[in-house]
């Protein structure tokens, strides 16, 4: 090897991810701020990071591979997966969505023994017109699916704000919600104000350009609006409204990978949904700030179980992508299109909830989903499942 110390860095990365579990707490490294380890914010009281990124099918195939990947611990090393296969759509069906938040909480609970306070949810691949599609239908099945699993573990349990919430879940009975959008086909380049020194010519890993070229959406308070988070709350919680909530915008682009050659192209951040702006859990919950956004999004960027240095998108983006692309080549064995023998066929076209085993021709919409266990069906998945699970 011409650099053996990076070479044995990168061994070293990947078997500190692999070994990390719940009893030997083994990281690649620490992102330390005040002598705290983790994350800066994420740290601060449990919190679910989930990215999920979704794969489509080429020409006139009808298929979309749907990947989450959630947070397991406050460093972001460990991670949980789920894989779902549904109708060819960019949005990700309602009872789908539940049922991949019911999945990565559950097993977020079983990690820490505890409840999240907080989820932060990074969605890939979202344009800018579905995302009044994406409020309506992902992040309200997403608050469903939290508050069958907090229902589910709480005895005889009663939301504070039943006119509103009519179990359907609301920010006072549910983990509070920041969704953010990462767009990576996007205009906008980012390019140094001086003459580099550098042999690249680009920005140094973790450039943040969050003024100037935002577009005009950004100081409007879509994401903190009266109308989408309340600010009175109901009688007996013990949640608290932050004193000061003005609201600037939370869109920022971030080129968190060191560019080698050619022009560095950012991730451009927008951020439609941020609860953890306005309410508290706790007394250890802080703000979350545009600055405080950034500077978790960019130490995210370190935390990758195969790359010593950072990468362009955030590490459950990535993760989610590449388990959805790995799946696309195995759906059609999956459905019985390549092939005839039945021990291919791992899935079942059917409607939700008909468990009758006979196979139908599935419907179009997001909603009529093709259900999928990542375990029998996909058993090449195993060696991703060993280096982001760890245990």
């Amino acid at each position: 090897q011409r650099n053996p110390d990076q070479y044995c860095s990168n061994i070293a990365l990947k078997l500190n991810t692999k070994l990390f579990s719940i009893c030997k707490r083994s990281r690649a490294w620490n992102t330390a701020f005040d002598s705290k380890n983790g994350i800066p914010w994420v740290a601060e009281t449990p919190t679910l990071v989930i990215g999920i990124h979704l794969s489509h099918g080429l020409g006139t195939d009808t298929t979309t591979c749907v990947a989450a990947t959630g947070c397991l611990d406050d460093g972001c090393m460990q991670m949980a997966q789920d894989l779902k296969v549904q109708q060819k759509s960019d949005i990700v069906g309602s009872l789908l969505m539940q049922e991949i938040t019911k999945s990565l909480c559950l097993q977020f609970c079983l990690h820490n023994k505890c409840m999240p306070d907080r989820v932060v949810v990074f969605r890939g691949g979202v344009a800018d017109t579905n995302f009044d599609a994406i409020i309506d239908t992902e992040l309200k099945a997403i608050r469903q699916g939290l508050f069958d699993v907090v229902s589910s573990r709480v005895d005889d349990f009663e939301c504070l704000n039943q006119s509103v919430c009519q179990k359907k879940g609301c920010l006072f009975c549910t983990p509070l919600i920041t969704f953010s959008v990462g767009q990576s086909d996007n205009v906008p380049r980012v390019v140094p104000s001086e003459r580099p020194t550098t042999k690249s010519k680009n920005v140094p890993s973790g450039t943040c350009v969050d003024k100037l070229i935002m577009p005009f959406q950004n100081g409007m308070q879509l994401a903190t609006s009266e109308d989408k988070i309340p600010r009175e709350k109901p009688a007996g919680t013990n949640m608290q409204l932050f004193e000061v909530i003005n609201d600037t915008g939370f869109d920022f682009l971030l080129v968190g990978h060191g560019g080698l050659k050619g022009t560095s192209k950012p991730i451009f951040y927008r951020t439609i949904w941020n609860e953890n702006f306005v309410w508290r859990k706790n007394e250890a919950s802080t703000q979350l700030t545009k600055e405080k956004l950034e500077l978790c999004t960019n130490c995210m960027n370190f935390q990758y179980g195969t790359a010593s240095k950072a990468i362009r998108h955030v590490p459950v983006l990535e993760y989610s992508k590449r388990l959805s692309n790995m799946a696309m080549g195995y759906v059609g064995y999956l459905l019985g299109r390549k092939g005839t023998s039945d021990s291919y066929i791992g899935l079942a076209a059917r409607e939700p909830g008909d468990n009758n085993g006979e196979h139908e021709a599935p419907e179009t919409g997001p909603d009529h989903y093709i259900k999928s266990d990542v375990s029998s069906c996909f058993p090449p998945f195993c060696c991703c499942c060993l280096l982001v699970h760890g245990n």
